[in-house]
């Protein structure tokens, strides 16, 4: 019962009536149990949506790594094929993660005869986003030549094994070049030319003297690699009636183009070659039967290569399979294996400016 000023009355009985009391103790205690409740329950959820995103975000860093990692398996077989005389690298590699891009492992070889000869490593270092370095097994389709004169020009390849060079004949170091892109630029100087130049061919002399040597003292059952430089550009059959039976033809060197951005006595241009050691085996795996098929399809592969390659090697060689496709292809050297006699022969040639011997492999016991 409630009286005028609205205070209850106390029941009629004399019982006093129940008034609400608040226990701050036990409010404070439930409050915070809410509170917490609903801190942990932000916390954890922002901790899964944390590991939900770093997940994603490593598997789309993995998956791009492994998209880059494919694409330069693609490439970096054939390029090193064409542009390392006699030199193979074997698949698959490995890949080694380094944030935030990743290293991909190759074994570099030579094949002399049946012998795989390892000759170091190739190794591409490469970002998530692309952008790659190849260290190791020189790649002379980055590479120009050091000098050049009416005498030639010389290249080497794989640096941890004998190196098997090659000096370019006058003639195919004064192709022409568009008048368009050297207008505006001035001559080179030929002083300094000249005593590179002259430097270069005393060194090309002495290790062809050299190999000759080492030719006629290997051991009549091993077999030889051999480099050979004509004094012309000649072309795949003329290179075939050179070698007779007992000589394999494994690499042919041609020169591509020269670089436009450079007149005078300096010229410089790039190494391509035809990869000739799979001749002979099954097509649907190498794409080729014989050696004039491997020669048929060096513009192919170049294009092919450009496909996946960086900007600037396959600017490269774009330019190269125009070049060869309006020129065709010729050599100016070969790789051949075989055995010291027959090398000895090839080399003593009249058309043979100079040789370079690389490995010499001893049958097996």
């Amino acid at each position: 019962m409630t009286d005028a000023t609205g205070i209850r009355a106390p029941d009629p009985d004399g019982a006093a009536a129940d008034v609400p009391t608040l226990d701050e103790a036990t409010f404070l205690k439930t409050a915070k149990r809410r509170s917490t409740r609903r801190i942990l329950l932000l916390a954890g959820a922002l901790v899964v949506a944390a590991v939900i995103v770093l997940g994603a975000a490593l598997s789309l860093w993995h998956w791009r790594l492994q998209s880059q990692s494919e694409r330069i398996d693609g490439y970096c077989l054939p390029l090193i094929s064409i542009s390392s005389p006699n030199t193979r690298i074997l698949l698959p590699g490995t890949t080694r993660t380094r944030f935030p891009g990743a290293v991909n492992e190759y074994l570099a070889y030579r094949t002399v005869g049946d012998v795989l000869v390892p000759v170091g490593e190739v190794s591409v270092e490469f970002d998530v986003w692309g952008g790659e370095q190849m260290r190791g097994v020189s790649s002379n389709l980055w590479m120009t030549s050091v000098a050049r004169s009416d005498n030639g020009r010389r290249f080497a390849a794989s640096p941890p094994a004998p190196q098997l060079s090659f000096l370019v004949p006058a003639g195919v170091s004064e192709l022409p070049v568009d008048p368009a892109d050297t207008a505006s630029i001035e001559p080179t100087p030929a002083t300094h030319d000249e005593e590179l130049v002259s430097a270069e061919l005393a060194e090309f002399a002495a290790e062809t003297e050299s190999s000759l040597s080492r030719l006629m003292s290997a051991p009549p059952d091993s077999t030889v690699e051999l480099a050979v430089s004509f004094r012309m550009t000649i072309s795949l059959a003329q290179v075939e009636s050179l070698l007779g039976e007992d000589l394999e033809l494994s690499w042919g060197a041609t020169f591509v183009y020269p670089d436009s951005t450079l007149v005078g006595s300096v010229q410089t241009g790039h190494l391509v070659g035809v990869d000739f050691s799979r001749a002979g085996m099954n097509p649907s795996v190498v794409g080729w039967e014989t050696r004039q098929q491997a020669e048929d399809q060096l513009t192919a592969r170049l294009r092919g290569i450009a496909e996946s390659a960086p900007h600037g090697t396959a600017d490269l060689c774009l330019k190269s399979a125009k070049y060869l496709e309006e020129h065709g292809v010729s050599y100016f050297g070969v790789v051949v294996c075989g055995s010291p006699e027959a090398a000895l022969a090839l080399a003593r040639d009249s058309l043979v400016s100079a040789v370079s011997l690389g490995l010499v492999v001893m049958p097996w016991e």
